[in-house]
């Protein structure tokens, strides 16, 4: 007898849940893949394949990629799946504002270096460094350490790494979104400079503020902010690349920074907390700074 039509969908159903988490498998439950040692920690039995290396491991499993056992449903599967931001696509986030001329820059990244090596243990994963040139790493031991033992990346680099932790030491809009990508499913901890100023970005990502362990905040106006998500809605995912995209973000910003409501800085920070590219990020902080 053949299942009517409502049981063949629900079965359709689960198994397309079931694939998309196995395709999503290395990032949402963190499976190891060569050369990397990605592990799952403390995951029952019944969710590691027969076929994995060794799974009688309980506290440091090593499962191959994308061996998950068939008989398991998606909602037993998901209850595993760690909750990520809405946009950022990050289980957490952390900055250290540059608010103080004084403070060192060792200072600084000794706080972000702490706090992502414990992210690092909880996730599995050796933290990753990026930087905007290979150079900002000198004379900074926390830095080089996490260079050495997990690697170090710049946007204009050649070489490619799997998804995992990152520290991103004083970026700019491009460095900023090359991290997001590369922490996607994971942590990012930043070292904020002046020169590219981040507390939209931390509001918007929920990031922790390391120097005092409160929860970042959203600064700008309720409507300023309305403003922002509309022009985000309208070309965000284009980057404000045509010229009825520029005229739309102009006619509902403009008014915000003439009168020193918003800046084009905290626009372009905002925004790449919203999952624009740092091209559009930069395309609107531009179009911003000539209305200022």
């Amino acid at each position: 007898m053949r299942n009517p039509p409502e049981v063949i969908e629900s079965e359709r159903f689960i198994e397309r849940r079931r694939r998309c988490y196995q395709r999503r498998s290395d990032v949402m439950l963190q499976i190891s893949a060569e050369p990397h040692d990605r592990t799952v920690r403390h995951i029952p039995h019944d969710l590691v394949s027969p076929h994995s290396k060794d799974p009688s491991r309980s506290d440091r499993l090593s499962v191959p990629r994308g061996r998950i056992n068939p008989s398991i449903t998606f909602f037993e599967l998901e209850a595993f799946v760690p909750e990520l931001h809405p946009t950022t696509f990050l289980q957490a986030a952390a900055w250290v504002p540059d608010d103080d001329p004084e403070r060192p820059w060792e200072e600084a990244a000794d706080l972000a270096a702490e706090w992502i090596w414990a992210r690092s243990e909880i996730e599995g994963v050796l933290p990753l460094l990026v930087t905007n040139t290979f150079q900002n790493v000198i004379g900074i031991r926390c830095l080089g350490d996490i260079a050495r033992r997990g690697g170090q990346a710049t946007p204009r680099g050649k070489q490619r790494f799997d998804p995992g932790p990152v520290l991103v030491y004083v970026p700019d809009a491009r460095s900023l979104r090359f991290a997001l990508d590369l922490a996607h499913g994971y942590s990012l901890a930043v070292v904020e400079s002046v020169s590219f100023p981040l507390t939209e970005w931390a509001a918007g990502a929920g990031a922790i503020n390391l120097l005092d362990g409160s929860i970042s905040a959203i600064s700008l106006p309720a409507d300023v902010v309305a403003d922002l998500d509309r022009a985000i809605f309208f070309a965000g995912n284009n980057g404000w690349t045509g010229q009825h995209e520029k005229t739309h973000a102009r006619s509902r910003l403009a008014s915000h920074v003439e009168s020193g409501r918003l800046a084009a800085d905290e626009a372009a920070a905002y925004v790449l907390s919203q999952g624009v590219s740092d091209k559009g990020a930069i395309r609107l902080r531009t179009l911003l700074e000539k209305i200022s």
